[in-house]
């Protein structure tokens, strides 16, 4: 997971995140959780108190996509 992760944070083009995003089968709120992990760099308990949920479920819900990122990562050519 950790070289999922670094991929995604040195991405330097916003347009290859979002086509990222794009191409994920995940709810709009699960890119919302990213976009503010990744790109608004913003810590697991603020994301957890705008959405509403805990910050375990914010922390699963971020771990299930970096799965589904790596289980396709050729897909995403990251």
């Amino acid at each position: 997971m950790k070289i999922v992760k670094d991929k995604i944070k040195t991405m330097k083009n916003i347009d290859t995140f979002e086509g990222l995003l794009e191409k994920l089968m995940i709810s709009d709120e699960n890119k919302t959780i990213l976009r503010m992990i990744y790109k608004e760099h913003k810590p697991l308990s603020y994301i957890a108190d705008i959405l509403g949920y805990s910050e375990g479920t914010i922390k699963r819900r971020h771990k299930q996509c970096l799965k589904l990122i790596a289980l396709n990562v050729d897909d995403f050519y990251i």
